[in-house]
């Protein structure tokens, strides 16, 4: 099926799709409690959607619309434009204990996060679109532009 391109100029709300995961008990339930809430569908959850740099969509869980779940981790959330991210870690074996730094580059990085029901422009809906066409919502799929 295809859709017609999304106006580049005008603003769509795009709905993330949504998937039943989350348990209705905590961990720290005792079985009673866990026993009585497996009678109950886990809770629904956003579906995390990424655009990698290379204008190629990523999931953080598969569904009908996109079962592509490659993210390329470690990403910068306060610097998402850049293909660079590092670390630190203290070494706690050694006397005095020693920082050690490590650094992760990637050729392909992510530039934005959907994670909710938000408003994007129709330059994002086309490639939304373009890699997986259940986003345009329709046919049983739970992700929409509208």
């Amino acid at each position: 099926m295809s859709f017609p391109p999304y106006d580049p100029t005008a603003t769509y709300t795009f709905n993330p799709p949504l998937v039943n995961v989350v348990p209705r008990f905590l961990p720290t339930d005792t079985g009673q409690q866990k026993a009585l809430f497996r009678f109950y569908t886990p809770s629904a959850a956003y579906v995390q959607v990424f655009i990698l740099s290379d204008m190629s969509c990523v999931q953080n869980f598969p569904t009908p619309e996109n079962s592509n779940t490659n993210i390329p981790y470690p990403w910068n959330p306060n610097d998402p434009s850049g293909p660079f991210a590092w670390g630190e870690y203290v070494d706690y074996t050694v006397s005095p204990p020693k920082s050690k730094y490590f650094s992760q580059s990637h050729d392909v990085y992510i530039q934005l996060l959907l994670d909710r029901p938000q408003k994007i422009s129709g330059n994002i809906a086309n490639i939304l679109v373009a890699n997986h066409p259940g986003y345009a919502g329709g046919n049983g799929f739970t992700a929409s532009i509208s």
